[in-house]
């Protein structure tokens, strides 16, 4: 198989992906841990230990309403942060790619992996990934805003716990949602890292 032959076949994955569909699938899939690596197993023990954790801590606060405000604040602010950095990584992403290191990149990352799923396919849907779950977390946070502030949730005092054990369980979901943004966020940035290596490589080579 010649060089041409070969590249033809790394840049398959890249050239099936027709429709915002197909790219929305694959992006929001680069975003689920896999469980059949160590690095997906740690991601989902650490996401586990944050949804207990914040369970219990949010069981004994005596105003639970006033601490999910307050979460869902310092999580925007969190998210918008995090959105301006990806923002400025992937425009150096950008700058530092040329001919001959994106070769190199289209290599696949597996060599016995028949997709031929390339270190930039993978950088590149988890940036589009990353970019939608941000958008959809800052609406997310304009709505929960806007009700904690607009409306006043009232319910019989006899359902209280059932409640609060709901609201509890909830905001957990919530916290871990937040927890799983920064893990996502460093893996993005450890990506980065490795294309920069190759950069180098290809400009040596």
């Amino acid at each position: 198989m010649s060089n041409q032959d070969e590249l033809r076949n790394y840049l398959k994955p890249i050239l099936e992906e027709k429709s915002s569909k197909d790219v929305f699938k694959n992006s929001m899939r680069e975003l689920i841990p896999n469980c059949k690596t160590d690095d997906g197993k740690q991601h989902i023990l650490l996401l586990f230990v944050s949804f207990t954790c914040s369970g219990i801590i949010f069981w004994f606060v005596s105003d639970l309403n006033k601490a999910i405000f307050s979460l869902i604040e310092l999580s925007n602010s969190i998210i918008l942060v995090l959105f301006a950095t990806i923002f400025t990584v992937s425009a150096l992403f950008i700058s530092i790619i040329n001919g001959r290191s994106l070769r190199y990149l289209l290599y696949p990352i597996d060599s016995k992996d028949q997709d031929y799923k390339s270190i930039y396919l993978a950088f590149t849907r988890q940036f589009y990934g990353l970019m939608l779950y941000f958008l959809i977390f800052i609406a997310l946070n304009l709505i929960l805003l806007f009700l904690m502030q607009n409306i006043q949730i009232l319910y019989p005092i006899e359902f209280e716990i059932q409640i609060k054990v709901i609201f509890i369980i909830l905001i957990s979901v919530y916290f871990v949602l937040i927890v799983h943004a920064l893990i996502e966020t460093k893996c993005f940035i450890y990506n980065l890292y490795q294309i920069f290596k190759i950069s180098v490589a290809g400009a040596v080579l």
